[in-house]
């Protein structure tokens, strides 16, 4: 996953390892740069989603953080192959 994610873009693994930039609470005042950061942490989640097996989704679509997804498949996927 981890290099699936570096090859689309690397900011989105710094999102995933790091966490989401920290952004202004109201989106209607984000500069491109913001909106574009913001949408990082969005793909990230969309991507991972996508990856994992219907069984674990459900125990990480409530994330709204890629890191936090992340941090979880670990958690599930800890001492297997996978």
């Amino acid at each position: 996953m981890q290099v699936f994610l570096r090859a689309q873009n690397y900011e989105l693994w710094k999102i995933v390892n790091k966490g989401p930039y920290v952004l202004p609470e109201d989106e209607d005042t984000w500069t491109k740069d913001q909106i574009a950061k913001g949408t990082l942490n969005w793909s990230a989640l969309n991507m991972m989603q996508c990856a994992v097996h219907p069984k674990e989704f459900s125990r990480v679509s409530t994330c709204s953080k890629a890191k936090e997804m992340w941090d979880k498949l670990e958690l599930i996927y800890e001492g297997t192959s996978e």
